[in-house]
């Protein structure tokens, strides 16, 4: 393994803190097939919300929307995840 990744699970690597100070230093630090996928959600996301705004939070890409938490992704060795972030659990009727 790279010494540049910290492994937080089995199979997913993350560039480690120091080089992911921006969302572009953490698309660059993806292993190759991830970077591919990551690259292309992150021009979607900004071709979608223009004004949105990224940043990095616990060591992965985090979108923000009018100052609420739209979504994060995460790189994996061969693939990438899309968390998006709910209102909290829907009300029983």
């Amino acid at each position: 393994m790279p010494r540049s990744r910290v492994t937080l699970a089995p199979g997913v690597l993350v560039p480690r803190t120091a080089t992911t100070t921006t969302v572009a230093r953490y698309i660059a630090g993806a292993e190759p097939v991830a970077r591919r996928a990551l690259r292309q959600l992150h021009a979607a996301i900004r071709q979608a919300a223009p004004d949105i705004t990224e940043r990095i939070s616990d060591r992965i890409p985090t979108f923000d929307l009018n100052g609420q938490y739209l979504l994060y992704i995460a790189a994996f060795r061969d693939h990438v995840s899309v968390y998006p972030v709910s209102r909290g659990p829907a009300r029983a009727r």
